[in-house]
């Protein structure tokens, strides 16, 4: 199934109309019919409010194709026709294996728009949550998976504008899957971007919300057409969120109850709803949800180099091409991920050296709005994995270097032998180094901002490493 429609798939009768109108003649499409004189009906994937996913045949080249139809008594709300015409041009721009393709655009003989997709096998993600939340590392890889997709339409200035479990489809093929971001129905150009959509009416809807309430950001609530990738960044959180509890962080009874929730920024914390919550992935969840998205993520890659370290290898893999795609068009410094934190287990100054708690401990820091973090191995003083902004990165390594042999050379006047946790403040920026020596030879140096309130945070999370 491609789009995002939900209803499972079922038989069709050979004389049975797929497509109805109750207020005008409609196409009669049948099981067997050809559309465009050359997409072969075979049968319904799919229904949703405003559209239908046929399954068709290509048969010029005995390609399976998703045919998406636009309900026909939808054909004189002109916002409903335009959202359906966006999503083919702006997923037609995006190159990227983790946003559905659109092969072709056309229209029935009365006047109904489709678009031909590429046809997927699998589930949405609303439909996985459904049966279950997820396991940590499985939602942090499809989150990284989406910041691809989403990486690719950032590159270009466009924002989704309605993230959502629904909008997010688990491809399923032999020995894998892959992440597929749907329905760019919502989505807009920022000021400067190429000039893709046209001004859209204001949506159907009892409050006027352009996007699905729960998942929207404050801004997006407030001003649909100020927003930038930061309100995608938001409903990632939200996702999240959700993948991992089952439920919405921002529950209510009704509507004007969400939007007031979302509004006030009154978000659930992870952890009063999910008794083990990763401290990591509540920190990053927390930095999503910032009411002021000028103190979110600002961007997908900063939020996939703070999972980065919560992820499976393909999981890290992903992180990176987020990283690669925003640098390429000047969004985003030099890549920084070049070395990961995987579990533990390996040769002498390989990242793999470095535990799962310490990892989460440095993801949780990094996302509550530090600059970079490394983690050191103090026998070698090389570095075994690091996250952040390349210059920070760059900036921090050097400071370590310094504050290591400071450290020793005060050990040596003053007779002890090991080291201790260390604030250095330089112009506005502070580092804290602190040795974690009780189960191997490593320490972490952190870069902040001066009177960010990050410090003693930071602190109290490395020292519940030392307990």
């Amino acid at each position: 199934m491609a789009g995002a429609e939900r209803a499972p798939g079922r038989p069709v009768s050979p004389d049975a109309p797929i497509v109805r109108s109750g207020t005008r003649p409609a196409m009669r499409l049948r099981l067997g019919e050809t559309v465009s004189g050359k997409y072969r009906v075979e049968g319904v994937l799919g229904e949703g409010a405003v559209g239908l996913v046929l399954a068709a045949r290509n048969i010029a080249i005995d390609e399976l194709v998703a045919l998406k139809v636009l309900k026909p008594e939808h054909l004189h709300q002109p916002n409903v026709v335009e959202r359906f015409v966006r999503e083919a041009k702006v997923a037609s721009c995006l190159r990227s294996e983790h946003v559905a393709a659109i092969y072709d655009v056309g229209v029935l003989e009365d006047g109904t728009p489709f678009l031909v997709m590429e046809h997927l096998e699998g589930e949405t993600l609303d439909r996985r949550i459904e049966r279950g939340p997820l396991h940590k590392r499985e939602a942090v890889d499809i989150m990284l998976q989406v910041c691809e997709g989403l990486a690719a339409a950032h590159a270009l200035d466009i924002v989704h504008r309605d993230i959502k479990p629904e909008n997010l489809f688990i491809a399923r093929r032999p020995g894998t899957s892959t992440v597929k971001v749907l329905d760019f129905g919502l989505a807009k150009a920022t000021a400067k971007g190429v000039d893709l959509l046209e001004p859209r009416p204001a949506p159907v809807g009892a409050f006027k919300v352009l996007g699905t309430p729960a998942y929207i950001s404050p801004e997006q609530l407030r001003e649909p057409s100020e927003v930038d990738e930061r309100a995608d960044v938001w409903s990632l959180g939200v996702t999240l969120f959700e993948m991992l509890t089952g439920a919405s962080p921002f529950d209510a009874d009704t509507v004007p109850g969400v939007c007031v929730r979302v509004a006030h920024g009154t978000a659930k914390v992870l952890s009063t709803v999910l008794r083990d919550a990763s401290p990591a992935l509540e920190s990053v969840i927390s930095r999503c949800l910032v009411q002021n998205r000028e103190h979110r993520f600002a961007n997908v890659a900063e939020l996939a180099a703070a999972l980065a370290p919560l992820a499976s290898s393909g999981g890290r893999v992903a992180a990176r091409r987020v990283e690669r795609t925003l640098c390429a068009v000047g969004k985003l410094d030099t890549p920084t991920l070049s070395s990961t934190i995987p579990p533990p287990g390996s040769t002498p100054g390989d990242a793999t050296l470095v535990p799962e708690m310490i990892s989460n401990a440095c993801a949780a820091i990094l996302g509550q709005g530090a600059l970079g973090v490394i983690v050191f191995d103090l026998s070698t003083e090389r570095t075994v994995a690091s996250f952040g902004s390349a210059n920070a990165l760059l900036g921090t390594a050097a400071r370590y270097r310094q504050l290591i042999q400071m450290q020793r050379q005060l050990g040596a006047l003053m007779g002890l032998g090991d080291l201790d946790e260390v604030v250095l403040d330089v112009g506005l920026k502070q580092y804290l180094l602190h040795p974690l020596v009780k189960t191997q030879p490593l320490c972490v140096c952190v870069l902040l901002e001066r009177r960010s309130g990050v410090l003693p945070w930071a602190k109290k999370m490395l020292s519940l490493l030392d307990a």
